[in-house]
């Protein structure tokens, strides 16, 4: 069996990848399938998956080349640019089928194909501008992970934008017209049925949305970091047991500093033992270690720790004289340093954090002296998800103020501007009462999802 946080990252990674192979094959084959509905000959499906293939490779390849490496977040960016990819292509084919007709001629095809780019070379400018902005916003961020994702992604979309106005020109000229489906030109009757019922149906959605607003403050920020891998799978199950029964999996470095103290004085041993019993009985601690446990002595009555210097100095000695002495990776050489490994269990990100807290009012209460440090995985493993979770999931609101302003000057109006930028709020606001309403624990996988939605 297999267990540990190594193993358990390793059958994610798997996971993943089966999981991105399924649903890309999933996807698309109800792509294809939605092409095949809007239009009625193959070139109009060809085109789209023919500018799929060719941007994103001609992307992605450059920034392999540029050295930017591809991590977990950055995987999901073949997913925004082909959304990109697709609304431009369609968009355009949409009206390049209105205003042509195919004669066969590629001089002709092709000055309306420019005819076409450049009639909807705003359109598709601010489609591409936009979404770039509403990641750049993340730029701000602190993390330098969600900075460079922002960044990344914001200049990936505009280089999308431009190598799909170049993709279309050729192809546009030699292939056959695409041709649209009847039903495209005829009447939206779900529209006029909203319009119809237009004022239930604003009240329903803005009530929805400021339910769903106010419903932020029951976010749950309290995740686990270990619980992604299937509930029957044997990684998690053996890691599960590890975690539960050998003392926890989460490491904590506490790190006590007092240059003018001796973490070798008997009495100090002595405080440090207590101290270390004091974290032990911690809800969420599964084991802790000090330098205190290596000097204790078996007797009749059970350990005792030396009870002068004297005694304090031959143990010491003798320790020394090991191939590995136990005691160096817990004490500095000038005795100013000491280090208690603390062990946490894979407990919510809550529970964990209030531990923390009491170890460090623990030892102002033992050591009112010392200083105190922290390190490990376990002191920065949930507050690195938590800041990561928060800024994607709270970094582009701001954007859609800026986005906002931009379409006031192109449409010369900022009623018009309002009204194309409150939609962006609707579905990023139903995806948080889904949440709240599930108590889904806000993880970093799950606000990328959150990030593409306002993104886009």
């Amino acid at each position: 069996e297999f267990g540990g946080i190594p193993a358990i990252q390793a059958d994610l990674s798997i996971l993943l990848n089966k999981e991105l192979l399924r649903s890309l094959i999933i996807s698309f084959f109800i792509f294809t399938t939605g092409l095949f509905l809007v239009f009625k000959n193959f070139s109009g499906v060809m085109i789209p998956i023919l500018a799929l293939l060719s941007v994103n490779t001609i992307a992605v390849g450059l920034l392999a080349k540029l050295g930017i490496p591809f991590n977990v977040m950055l995987s999901t960016l073949p997913v925004l640019t082909s959304l990109t990819i697709v609304s431009l292509v369609v968009h355009t084919l949409f009206r390049y089928n209105d205003k042509t007709i195919d004669s066969g001629n590629t001089v002709s095809k092709f000055n309306s194909t420019l005819e076409v780019l450049k009639e909807l070379f705003v359109d598709n400018f601010l489609a591409a501008l936009t979404t770039s902005i509403g990641f750049l916003m993340l730029a701000m961020s602190n993390v330098s992970m969600i900075k460079n994702f922002g960044l990344v992604v914001a200049g990936t979309n505009l280089l999308v934008w431009f190598l799909t106005q170049l993709f279309l020109i050729p192809v546009l000229s030699y292939l056959p017209k695409p041709e649209l489906r009847r039903w495209t030109s005829s009447q939206a009757y779900w529209g006029l049925w909203l319009l119809r019922h237009k004022k239930p149906f604003f009240v329903a959605v803005c009530v929805t949305s400021i339910v769903c607003l106010v419903s932020t403050l029951g976010l749950n920020w309290n995740p686990r970091l270990f619980d992604d891998l299937p509930s029957g799978n044997s990684t998690r199950l053996t890691t599960e047991k590890i975690d539960q029964n050998f003392g926890g999996l989460l490491n904590y470095e506490f790190v006590m500093v007092d240059k003018k103290g001796d973490w070798l004085d008997p009495k100090n041993l002595g405080q440090l033992s207590r101290f270390t019993q004091a974290i032990k009985k911690l809800p969420n601690v599964g084991s802790a270690i000090s330098a205190a446990d290596f000097f204790k002595q078996p007797t009749d009555r059970g350990a005792r720790l030396p009870a002068s210097v004297r005694e304090t100095s031959e143990i010491s000695l003798m320790l020394s004289m090991s191939a590995n002495n136990p005691v160096s990776h817990y004490l500095a050489d000038d005795n100013s340093r000491t280090r208690i490994h603390v062990r946490f269990h894979d407990s919510p990100y809550r529970s964990i954090q209030h531990d923390q807290n009491k170890i460090s009012e623990l030892a102002t209460r033992y050591f009112p002296k010392a200083r105190h440090e922290v390190g490990g995985i376990g002191s920065i493993a949930h507050q690195l998800n938590n800041s990561i979770s928060r800024d994607l999931v709270f970094g582009f609101w701001q954007s859609l103020l800026l986005i906002a302003v931009i379409l006031a000057f192109v449409f010369r109006s900022f009623m018009w501007a309002f009204v194309a930028t409150i939609p962006n709020f609707v579905a990023p606001l139903f995806l948080v009462g889904v949440l709240v309403i599930t108590q889904t624990p806000i993880k970093p996988s799950i606000a990328i999802v959150f990030s593409i939605v306002i993104g886009l």
